[in-house]
């Protein structure tokens, strides 16, 4: 009797051992359910900062951050990827996502777009005040004319190499990158300390650009923006890996996105970075 007994609370005791390792093999099995997502970052002033005083505090990297905070049913991990890199991954199907990647034909191939957080300012012509006469005959309708500037031979350039330049300029780049006197290429850096410094009456960049490297005190000249012609704003949107996670990803961000709070929220880190005479405007002119 006492042997049964002593069987019968062994039998009990081992299937309820079996029970609890079942219950954590599910929950192991759910843990592993879990979409991973790695986040594409990168040290691109001020997109992102991966190193410096300013870490962390790119208008990307916030925006990038925001969406983590709001997406906790997914596991997160931050990585610094440079571009050619992260398109190489992600055409081998790996779950990325970025908030730093424009939207172009050939990327909508493998990649999955939300909905835009907003339209950012392309490339413009930033021009030294003191040098905007030379430019007024170049301009249309407020746009600048880049053949024009190349032809006219005025204004000495600088054009920062590392830029993607949108496709529907290519013949107004290809003029001003012909004229003798205009164009010169290099660093952004570089150029930004020879406009500073006279050499240069002009820059080819993204306002955002310039106004950072006027808040770290390296331009004290003052600037003009000017929009180029034939360009348009840019639709900024959070992209994704064409899979099964990554579409479940862009889905939750597009719910984020529904209201205009949200919208204006992620808006407000690109504001940061710029002039305060478009901020209002921009502000003003975001979906209600």
């Amino acid at each position: 009797m006492r042997k049964r007994s002593s069987m019968l609370r062994f039998a009990t005791a081992f299937i309820g051992a079996l029970s609890l390792f079942g219950s954590s093999s599910s929950l192991a099995l759910a843990d592993t359910d879990r979409v991973k997502v790695v986040w594409q970052d990168l040290h691109y002033p001020p997109i992102g900062f991966t190193a410096g005083p300013l870490t962390g505090e790119g208008f990307m990297q916030q925006t990038r951050n925001w969406f983590i905070e709001r997406l906790p049913q997914f596991d997160h991990e931050p990585r610094e990827i440079i571009i050619a890199r992260f398109i190489e991954q992600a055409r081998h199907g790996t779950i990325l996502c970025s908030t730093f990647l424009v939207q172009t034909e050939v990327r909508k191939k493998f990649l999955t777009y939300s909905t835009p957080l907003f339209e950012m300012r392309p490339v413009s012509l930033i021009v030294a005040k003191d040098r905007m006469n030379d430019v007024t005959s170049a301009t249309i309708n407020g746009h600048v004319d880049l053949s024009l500037i190349a032809r006219q031979n005025q204004l000495s350039v600088g054009i920062p190499v590392g830029y993607r330049f949108g496709e529907e300029f290519t013949q107004q780049l290809a003029d001003l990158r012909a004229a003798p006197l205009t164009a010169q290429a290099g660093e952004l850096p570089l150029l930004v300390g020879m406009f500073d410094a006279g050499r240069l009456d002009a820059l080819l960049a993204y306002e955002a650009n310039v106004i950072y490297h006027q808040k770290q005190g390296q331009i004290n000249r003052r600037i003009a923006s000017l929009p180029i012609k034939d360009t348009m704003l840019q639709p900024v949107s959070v992209s994704c890996t064409t899979s099964e996670g990554g579409d479940q990803l862009i889905d939750a961000v597009n719910q984020i996105l529904s209201t205009d709070e949200n919208r204006r929220e992620v808006a407000g880190f690109y504001t940061h970075w710029m002039s305060q005479a478009r901020r209002a405007n921009f502000l003003n002119t975001l979906s209600d």
